[in-house]
């Protein structure tokens, strides 16, 4: 019994850098989602003050190997236009 123990004790140490690593990996993620959240809100707020109207949907996609801010708008003169706005430069 002492044997398994000295042996877990000794394992103990190799878990903790993994537990660790994994954790940074969801923080990364995390950081990076909110990244891509604040970059689309910024991207709504600005079509919403350039176009007018009213918002119907907005959404982060992958096209081309590239994120694209996805904005779907109605406008004052009730047509609905979509826009796609590069998510890394805002163009």
């Amino acid at each position: 019994m002492k044997r398994y123990l000295f042996f877990l004790l000794l394992l103990l140490p190799l878990a903790a850098p993994a537990a660790v690593s994994v954790e940074g990996r969801v923080m990364d993620i995390q950081r990076v989602n909110q990244a891509a959240d604040s970059g689309l809100e910024a991207a709504v707020e600005r079509v919403q003050k350039e176009q007018g109207g009213r918002i119907l949907s907005a959404e982060t996609v992958q096209e081309e190997g590239r994120r694209v801010h996805v904005i779907k708008v109605l406008t004052p003169d009730n047509s609905v236009r979509t826009l796609r706005i590069d998510a890394d430069n805002g163009r």
